[in-house]
């Protein structure tokens, strides 16, 4: 399955998304994130794929929104009646709120939107020559979809005003430093690692890593108190389950669950 600007391709019950326009920086622009949409949906209801992949093709990750069709956005509305930042959020959303793991490989350039579209993934990689940053206020442009809202939780807020009020480019390193970045991967092995960890994902209970993405999510903005309870819930419902089931009879027996 292939779009003109998003290419689409299953590797067993993973699907790989790979941004294509390279000429372009894989800036993003109306086709991306119809085609993102379609893909999303189509993701959280096939039980078959369990993890997605982001990733992109050239020497970029994502360098942010196409600035031409933003420009254009605001004198008229898309054909479907949302305006392009509406559009943005809305699929944005859609990645956040996915029950399945989604995961990102920083191939290059990782800018504006583009840092935005990685921080809506569950885990981040990122290629040893990656560049990441905020370019919003090189432009005096204010972010939409993530960039004050989110970043600040994911690398403190000194962190996050640093990288939101320079407008610079930063090394992968510095943002595994800050705590955004999981791994750093050398550039030529990180297609290898990504395939590596998705499948790692894909063995385990969809059961449990929805859960577990799920009460992570949620603890974010809730009281300590108010989140141990809500996972004792959890739990406590999760106890009755046949993944867990099956996981503690694997342990007994010495071999690998094998959850359904």
């Amino acid at each position: 399955m292939a779009h003109e600007d998003l290419i689409l391709e299953k590797k067993s019950s993973v699907w790989w998304v790979r941004l294509n326009r390279p000429g372009q920086l894989n800036s993003l622009n109306r086709s991306i994130l119809n085609s993102f949409s379609e893909i999303l949906d189509k993701f959280q209801n096939d039980t078959t794929i369990k993890c997605l992949v982001i990733t992109g093709n050239g020497r970029a990750f994502c360098a942010g929104a196409d600035l031409k069709e933003f420009q254009e956005s605001g004198k008229k509305e898309d054909k479907d009646g949302q305006q392009f930042l509406d559009k943005l959020g809305f699929v944005f959303n859609k990645i956040r709120n996915c029950q399945k793991p989604i995961i990102c490989g920083l191939n290059g350039i990782t800018m504006a939107g583009g840092l935005e579209l990685a921080m809506c993934c569950d885990i981040i990689f990122a290629s040893d020559k990656a560049k990441i940053g905020d370019a919003h206020s090189n432009y005096g442009i204010f972010p939409g979809a993530g960039g004050t809202a989110v970043l600040p939780q994911r690398i403190g807020s000194h962190n996050a005003k640093y990288m939101l009020f320079s407008g610079n480019a930063f090394s992968a390193h510095r943002l595994y430093e800050m705590g955004l970045v999981q791994e750093v991967i050398e550039d030529k092995q990180l297609e290898n690692r990504l395939s590596e960890f998705a499948d790692l994902l894909s063995k385990k209970s969809a059961l449990t890593l929805s859960a577990m993405k799920e009460m992570a999510d949620l603890s974010i903005n809730t009281p300590i108190t108010s989140s141990l309870k809500i996972e004792l819930e959890l739990a406590r419902r999760h106890s009755q389950s046949k993944d867990m089931q099956e996981g503690l009879k694997a342990f007994s027996e010495k071999r690998n669950p094998k959850f359904k």
